[in-house]
């Protein structure tokens, strides 16, 4: 009871029927042992977990981790975790690592064709899976003409530039007579240059339809027009038809012919001549029934008797 008066003292209200209360239940639980103190009681904690995966896969210099837990909170419990190095059976790829290339060596040949060899070496080998070394020698050809020159033909005409305006490209081609040696090396066999710089022209315009002529009696066809807006520039797509015609009908008649001319003088001064008219059809590709020349007799009247000539007498 003793024990128990010590935590009477927690007790924060004064009031001393109320203080009673909350002291009794305090009372009642020490003799039943409900109350612990902690600080009389030693720390008790489970057993290690087993050791964590190593944080490496392969070589050294990981880590791995155990824990474990309080079961009985105490005085002096032990730390709950733990922690120690530890590696991988698995070594860890190792890529492999080369010297910068040297210089090339002197050509094998002082003319015709030689070799030349530049080398790197290295520095790491490939293990483990590691990427493998690339190639560690190159070899080149070299060399100079040996008394000649490598012969090659002129240059051909330049063929067709392969566009027609906006930039393009044509080119002119050789090929090689002679070489003085096997793989000597000879001019350029192909030049280009650019061609047809100009800016692309534009293609005709335009007007639309106008409305249908009225339909012609004669060659029952009716036509419509447009006229053009802009021509075709540098080359631009051509003009389309301006003029339409199609067929169409009409009950009017068709005066296929002209008016008659004025009759022509007559042919005769007197004893009956003759004069002509004639007229001309408008629409030859219509034919038409109405004639196109005209006589008529004019001046018909008897002409004077001619004068008698003098008789002549003897001589």
């Amino acid at each position: 009871i003793g024990f128990c008066l010590n935590r009477v003292f927690f007790c924060l209200f004064s009031s001393p029927m109320f203080t009673y209360s909350l002291c009794f239940v305090v009372l009642l639980s020490c003799v039943h042992g409900a109350i612990r103190d902690e600080s009389a009681v030693a720390c008790s904690v489970s057993n290690w977990s087993p050791w964590s995966s190593c944080s490496v896969t392969c070589g050294g210099g990981g880590k791995q981790t155990r824990t474990r837990s309080i079961t009985t909170p105490g005085f002096n419990c032990p730390v709950s975790s733990d922690e120690q190095s530890c590696s991988s059976t698995r070594h860890c790829p190792v890529d492999c690592k080369v010297a910068p290339w040297t210089a090339w060596s002197a050509c094998s040949a002082s003319c015709q064709l030689g070799e030349q060899v530049r080398t790197r070496k290295i520095i790491v080998q490939a293990k483990y899976g590691g990427m493998e070394c690339p190639r560690s020698v190159q070899i080149q050809q070299c060399g100079s003409p040996c008394g000649g020159e490598c012969q090659v033909t002129p240059w051909s005409q330049w063929a067709e530039c392969d566009v027609t305006c906006g930039g393009g490209l044509q080119a002119r081609t050789r090929v090689v007579i002679r070489r003085v040696y096997p793989g000597q090396r000879c001019p350029a066999l192909k030049n280009t240059k650019r061609c047809n710089t100009q800016a692309c022209g534009g293609p005709c315009r335009v007007a639309p339809w106008g409305p249908w002529s009225k339909c012609d009696p004669c060659g029952m066809v009716q036509q419509r027009k447009r006229n053009v807006i802009d021509p075709p520039t540098n080359g631009g797509s051509a003009c389309p038809v301006t003029v339409d015609t199609q067929k169409c009908m009409t009950a009017e008649a068709c005066d296929c012919m002209s008016s008659w001319s004025m009759w022509s003088s007559c042919s005769k001064p007197c004893g009956g001549g003759e004069q002509k008219r004639s007229r001309k059809q408008k629409n030859p590709k219509v034919t038409c029934s109405g004639k196109d020349s005209q006589s008529q007799e004019c001046n018909t009247q008897a002409c004077p008797p001619k004068p008698t000539p003098p008789l002549r007498g003897p001589q």
